[in-house]
């Protein structure tokens, strides 16, 4: 007889999958900003930030929804931006250093869309903030599909189950309950005439003819 996956006795705890994906999501940043400042192509990173934030979600929450992924999503898309944004003001106060001493960063943090106004990079930074993007979607797809494969086994199994149950009542009908037995005997069973019922019916057909034919 099939069984019920455990999965689908789990409930799906929407606030730590939350605590999950953000934690997930804060390494994505620290992958994109560090690759970035080591001179790597940072969009890689984006493949980390997306499967690091579903995975978060996943492992807290027990289990991945759609309501999962669209947090996840929402989640991912905010992050990735501020990933960007942070390695673009690093990399925008470290340049800013070799020619200007005592520079603030919270300064260049707070004001870095003037600065890439002035400096003409505004379609650098979209350009870039793009294929961060692009990378993010490709490491979410694969990780959403193979998130739902693992859970249609899961529904097969449930599906299988209750058929079975259904085919079985079906062939082999249930068990009657006690109720059902008695209600079933009584048309078979009749009670049992009291003696003196016995006795009176009994005196009557054992008396003599009296050769009197009853009138119809």
């Amino acid at each position: 007889m099939n069984t019920l996956d455990e999965k689908d006795l789990v409930q799906e705890n929407v606030p730590l999958g939350i605590i999950g994906a953000l934690v997930g999501s804060l390494i994505g940043v620290a992958a994109i900003v560090l690759l970035g400042q080591l001179g790597f192509v940072a969009s890689l990173a984006g493949v980390v930030m997306a499967v690091c934030s579903l995975k978060g979600y996943e492992l807290l929450a027990k289990k991945m929804s759609v309501k999962g992924i669209i947090i996840c999503a929402v989640i991912i898309i905010v992050m990735t931006f501020v990933a960007e944004y942070l390695d673009w003001a690093i990399t925008l106060y470290r340049e800013l250093n070799e020619y200007y001493d005592g520079v603030d960063f919270l300064l260049v943090l707070q004001n870095l869309p003037e600065f890439l106004k002035e400096a003409d990079l505004v379609g650098s930074f979209v350009g870039s903030l793009a294929v961060l993007y692009l990378f993010v979607a490709l490491g979410a797809v694969p990780t959403i599909i193979g998130a739902f494969k693992e859970q249609k086994p899961s529904e097969a199994s449930a599906a299988l189950q209750e058929n079975y149950y259904v085919n079985q009542d079906a062939v082999s009908g249930r068990i009657p309950a006690q109720e059902d037995y008695y209600v079933n005997q009584e048309p078979v069973s009749q009670p049992v005439p009291p003696q003196e019922t016995y006795d009176a019916d009994r005196e009557a057909v054992s008396q003599p003819w009296d050769g009197e034919v009853p009138n119809a």
